[in-house]
C-alpha cells in the first residue's frame, strides 16, 4: 500500500472522518449549527478516542517490529513508551471531561430543584478551550508520530 492511502485510511479517516459526518448537519440544519456540534464534540473530548486509538495501533505495530527483531529495538521500545504515555494522557482527560459533564448536569440539577444561587468552586474546572486545543495537539502528535514511525518500519 502506498504511503498516501496508508496516511488516508490509518491516519485520516480516524481523525478526520468524525469531523466531516458531523459537517453534514450544514445541510440540513446550516453551518452554525454544524459548527456548534463539532466544537461540543472536541469540548468533550470525543477526539481524544481517535489519539488513544491510533496509539494503540502503533503500540502495535512497535510490538510487531520488535517481535520480528526488524528494526533498531531502542526506537521501538521509546516508540511504545511514547504511546502509552499519549494513550494514558488521553484516557485521563477523557475521564477528567466526563466529570466534568457530570458535575455540571448534576449542580444544574440541584439548582432548579432548590432554586438556590449555588456558588460555583472553579478551582477544580477543566478549561473548555484548553480541553479543546489539547486534544487537537495531542491527535496531531499521535498521528505524525505514528506517520514517522510506519515510514521507518516500511
Amino acid at each position: 500500500m502506498n504511503a498516501f492511502f496508508w496516511w488516508l485510511l490509518n491516519i485520516g479517516v480516524p481523525i478526520a472522518g468524525p469531523v466531516c459526518m458531523l459537517g453534514l448537519f450544514s445541510v440540513t440544519h446550516g453551518k452554525g449549527v454544524a459548527r456548534l456540534l463539532i466544537y461540543e464534540s472536541l469540548k468533550g473530548g470525543q477526539l481524544l478516542w481517535s489519539a488513544i486509538a491510533i496509539s494503540a495501533t502503533a503500540i502495535y505495530e512497535s510490538a510487531t517490529v520488535l517481535e520480528r527483531r526488524a528494526g533498531p529495538a531502542p526506537l521501538f521500545e521509546l516508540a511504545i513508551a511514547a504511546f502509552l504515555m499519549i494513550a494514558f494522557t488521553c484516557s485521563m482527560l477523557v475521564m477528567l471531561v466526563t466529570l466534568k459533564q457530570h458535575d455540571d448536569r448534576t449542580l444544574a440539577y440541584a439548582r432548579r430543584r432548590t432554586q438556590a444561587a449555588w456558588p460555583l468552586s472553579t478551582d477544580l474546572r477543566l478549561p473548555e478551550d484548553a480541553t479543546v486545543s489539547t486534544s487537537v495537539w495531542l491527535t496531531g502528535a499521535a498521528a505524525l508520530l505514528f506517520g514517522a514511525l510506519h515510514m521507518i518500519v516500511s
